[in-house]
């Protein structure tokens, strides 16, 4: 089942070409977020519920596999997945 889920929220990783279905319009802190990526360090993006963090997520994402990054190297897993909560034995709301 967790495979399932990270092919779901992964599909650069095995389809060719992906399309990302919703607007991808940039925002002043992308540039802020692409100059940490090449930090060492980890980067939290915190903030309210439906504020665009996976938004800038899926922009960075969509940033790396045009700088050549390896689709391999790319890896997003939303815990705000209901199927997520089934994994842990949780009971989705």
């Amino acid at each position: 089942m967790i495979k399932n889920i990270f092919d779901l929220q992964n599909p650069w990783r095995f389809e060719k070409g992906t399309k990302f279905t919703f607007p991808l319009y940039s925002r002043n802190i992308e540039v802020i977020l692409k100059e940490n990526l090449k930090s060492e360090k980890i980067l939290g993006l915190i903030g309210s519920r439906q504020v665009g963090k996976s938004f800038l997520l899926y922009r960075l994402i969509q940033h790396l596999l045009k700088s050549n990054i390896s689709k391999s190297d790319i890896f997003y897993f939303n815990l705000d997945d209901n199927q997520t909560s089934l994994v842990s034995g949780e009971a989705s709301v």
